[in-house]
This record gives C-alpha cells, structure tokens and sequence, in this order.
C-alpha cells in the first residue's frame, strides 16, 4: 500500500525533542496556538480580530467550504472572489467586490504553493483590512524572500497533521503585535476520538510498502477486521468517533483544544529531512507524468522555498485512473469532495472544472523513489489503454 499521509512509525516516540529556536514556524513562536481542529483556529481568530456580525470577508471560490461555514457561524458574510488558471487570486475581482463592509482578505496558499502576497498586504493596508492566510496545506513552505509561509497576515491557519503524522490538530498563529490574544479556553478532545486515529496511523504503518510481507498482512487484517468490529461495539455503547477531516463545522466543539500526545509528537520529527524528501518526490513523480496525453499538473514548476504537500494533476479521466490505483493499493484523493465546494466554486467557470478534474497523489515522506515510479507507471498504462 502507499498511503495518500504519512503513517507514524512506533519510533518517532522515542525521538528526541527539538530545541524550539530549530522548529519550523509556527511552532518556533509564542504567538501560536493549538487546537484539535484548524477550523477551530479560524472560529477564534474571527474572536481575536473583533470583527462584527454584518462585516464581510473575501473568500476564495477554491475551497474546502468548512472555512466559509466558519465565517458564516460567526455572522459574517462570505464575498466569493475568483482565482486565475494558475491558482493565483484575482486581484481586479477582489478590487470590484471591496466594499465599505469588507474587513478580512481570506488567502489560501495550495499544496505549499505561495501567493504571491504583495498587492494583497497593499490591498489591505489601503482598505484597512486583516490580511488571513490559510495555511492548512502549506505547514514547512516559505515565500520567495524565505520568510516562513503564513508569517506575513495578521493571523494564519495550519494543519500539521496533513504533514506528520499525529492523530489531529491545526494551529492559530497571530503575527500581528497589536492583536490581544486572550488566554486559551480549551477542554480536552475525545480521548477515544484521539486514540482511534493514533491506531489507525499505527496499522497504516505496518500496512505500507516499506514493511515485511508479515507486518503487512497483520496490519491489513487488524485494520479490516478487527478495528471495524471494535468500532461497531463502541458505537453500540455511545462512544462514537470524531474525525478530524469531516467536512462540517460544529460549534460545539470549537473549544477542542490539542491532546497531549499530539503537542509531544510534533517537535519529535526530522523536519530538514521531510522537506527534502517532500520537495524529491515531487520532482520525480512530475517529471515521470509529463508529457502523458489528457493529463496536467497543476503546479509544474517547484521553486526552491516550496515544500509541496501533494501533487496534483488535472485530467477528465480522473475517475478512471483512481479506481485503477486503488485496486493497485495506491491512494489518491480530491482536495474537497464534499458538496459545499461544488456549491461555491461552480459558479467560476475554471474552478469548476478543477473541482470535477483535479486528482491528489502522495508525495510525502515515506514515499519512496520505487513508489513514484510505481505511481507514474501505472498512470501512464491507464492512460495509454
């Protein structure tokens, strides 16, 4: 199996803790702040930045939903603006949708690709606005100067958990010195909820490629047979599962702060090594795609401060190619699937036809070269028949 994350081997809880000054931002800050969900981040920030029911906020029309949903529960009014064929937002249609009411710029940087932010910081400092970088799949990317990916807005998003492999959590990180950041009002998450997921990244570990045939089958088995059972058990009892990639927003659970064993995991990891093996990956599964007929990458040039999260491709035969790859044990995903994007982003023209193209291959840290070649391979056969 090559798994679409990261899956935690046993070790990384042996690793030692790495001095803070040597963590990657935000983790490296005083000013970040930790949660079960990154939602749950966006929920408080809206607090921190003591914006008003009424007040609108300018949203990407590329985007999960759940964002917006936040923005919506917090009395605001989401204005949705258009993004170029490059991902990168349209500046003149934000400029049309400004109003006197507008008072966030909402920027998502996708997959670790940065935007450029120049006209955005003066599109804010012009119209007194707070500047919101979404940084839910850009944690370990930098910008073009080397400053830190989300180092830039007043506040910003990240959602470590898509990189290393810990059971949940998203991060607040408020840059702007003149923003009261009140003490953290959090209760615990479900400790069933975190534990679930802890084991699932654990049998997902034995069940990849890297491991014996042995370790495979035993955590293929527990994985299918025994996890599955055990959960219809607990659910029986009234114990259920709250997983932390859903789609909905729920308001009672925006106090969710981080478990404990999620804080003790994420200065455990070699992070110089996952940017390289990131950025390495990357590389080698762009270069083994291109040229394939019907099928485009939608970010082909990796510059030197990028640390991709995934790889994406675009292609009408999306469909085909991930039911193939998944009877070969290689996972693939969308981005958003959930009904919300769709509702958001059809009404521009190229996003939706991202939405219904676009396809997620892994390019994370356990990926190894043997996996992307397997990957591309198989792309390229599905695509030639």
């Amino acid at each position: 199996m090559i798994p679409l994350f990261p899956t935690l081997d046993p070790r990384y809880f042996f690793q030692p803790k790495q001095p803070s000054p040597t963590l990657p931002f935000p983790l490296n800050t005083e000013r970040v702040r930790y949660y079960y969900f990154a939602r749950n981040g966006i929920w408080e920030a809206l607090q921190i930045l003591k914006v008003q029911p009424g007040d609108e906020a300018l949203m990407p029309a590329f985007t999960s939903g759940i964002e917006v949903d936040v923005v919506i529960a917090a009395g605001l009014t989401p204005i949705i603006y258009d993004l170029h064929e490059d991902f990168i937002p349209n500046y003149e249609d934000i400029k049309k949708k400004l109003s006197s009411r507008t008072k966030i710029l909402y920027i998502t940087h996708y997959l670790g690709f940065p935007q450029p932010l120049s006209e955005a910081l003066a599109i804010c400092k012009d119209n007194s606005l707070f500047l919101f970088e979404d940084v839910a799949l850009g944690f370990l990317s930098s910008y073009e100067d080397g400053e830190s990916l989300g180092s830039k807005g007043d506040v910003a998003i990240f959602c470590p958990r898509k990189t290393v492999p810990i059971p949940h959590g998203g991060l607040l990180v408020v840059n702007n010195q003149k923003l009261l950041t009140p003490a953290n009002r959090q209760r615990h998450p479900s400790r069933y909820s975190t534990t679930r997921q802890l084991i699932s990244l654990a049998l997902r570990n034995m069940a990849s490629s890297r491991n014996s045939r042995v370790q495979h089958a035993i955590g293929s088995w527990m994985g299918t047979r025994v996890v599955p059972h055990m959960n219809t058990i607990l659910k029986r009892a009234g114990i259920t599962n709250t997983e932390c990639g859903g789609f909905e927003f729920d308001t009672t659970k925006t106090d969710w702060g981080m478990s404990a064993i999620s804080k003790y995991l994420l200065p455990r990891f070699d992070y110089e090594c996952i940017k390289r093996r990131h950025r390495e990956n990357y590389l080698t599964l762009a270069a083994s795609l291109s040229g394939i007929p019907e099928l485009k990458v939608a970010f082909p040039i990796l510059q030197a401060y990028t640390v991709p999260l995934d790889l994406m491709i675009l292609t009408p035969r999306r469909d085909e190619i991930t039911t193939q790859l998944q009877r070969q044990g290689i996972e693939t995903s969308v981005l958003w699937p959930h009904y919300r994007s769709h509702e958001i982003g059809n009404a521009s023209p190229f996003i939706k036809k991202v939405l219904h193209e676009h396809l997620v291959l892994p390019i994370h840290q356990d990926v190894t070269t043997s996996d992307t070649k397997t990957m591309a391979h198989a792309i390229r056969k599905i695509c030639s028949s």
